[in-house]
C-alpha cells in the first residue's frame, strides 16, 4: 500500500507541474485570439515561450493596425474616386439636359455644348481607365527590387 501511495505521489508531483504549464500556455494562447496591450506572463521556467508568445501578440497588434490603416486608405480612395468621377459626369448631364430641354439653341451653341460634353465624357473615360489601371496594379503580385 505505501508503494502505491508513493507511486501516486511521485506521479502527481512529476505530472502536475507540466500540466500546470500546459494550462498556463493554453490560457496565454487564448489571449492571442484577442490581443491587447497586456503582456503575456508565464512562470519563469517558461520564459522562452513567454517571449515568443509576446512577439506573436505584438505582431498581431501591428497587423491589425496595418489592416485598419489599409481599410481607411481604401475608403479614402473610393471617396476621392467617386468625387473625381462625379464632377465630369455632372457637367455632361448638365450640358446634355440643356441641349434636350432648350429647343431654341443656335447650331453654334449646340456644337459648343456637344463639344464640351464630349470632352467631359472623355475625361470621365480617362478617370475610369486610370481606376482600372490602379486596380490591376494592386491585384498583381509585382515584386520591386
Amino acid at each position: 500500500m505505501p508503494i502505491i501511495i508513493g507511486w501516486g505521489f511521485i506521479t502527481y508531483r512529476f505530472m502536475g507541474r507540466p500540466l500546470r504549464y500546459l494550462d498556463d500556455v493554453i490560457s496565454a494562447s487564448e489571449k492571442l485570439a484577442n490581443p491587447t496591450d497586456e503582456q503575456i506572463i508565464l512562470p519563469d521556467a517558461m520564459k522562452n515561450v513567454q517571449d515568443e508568445l509576446n512577439q506573436v501578440r505584438e505582431a498581431a497588434i501591428r497587423n491589425a493596425q496595418l489592416a485598419k490603416e489599409a481599410e481607411q486608405r481604401k475608403n479614402d480612395l473610393i471617396v476621392y474616386l467617386a468625387h473625381d468621377l462625379k464632377t465630369p459626369l455632372t457637367s455632361v448631364i448638365g450640358y446634355l439636359t440643356l441641349l434636350r430641354d432648350e429647343g431654341e439653341i443656335s447650331p453654334e451653341l449646340r456644337k459648343k455644348y456637344l463639344s464640351i460634353s464630349l470632352d467631359k465624357a472623355e475625361r470621365l473615360e480617362d478617370l475610369i481607365n486610370e481606376f482600372f489601371e490602379i486596380t490591376r496594379f494592386n491585384l498583381s503580385n509585382i515584386e520591386l527590387q
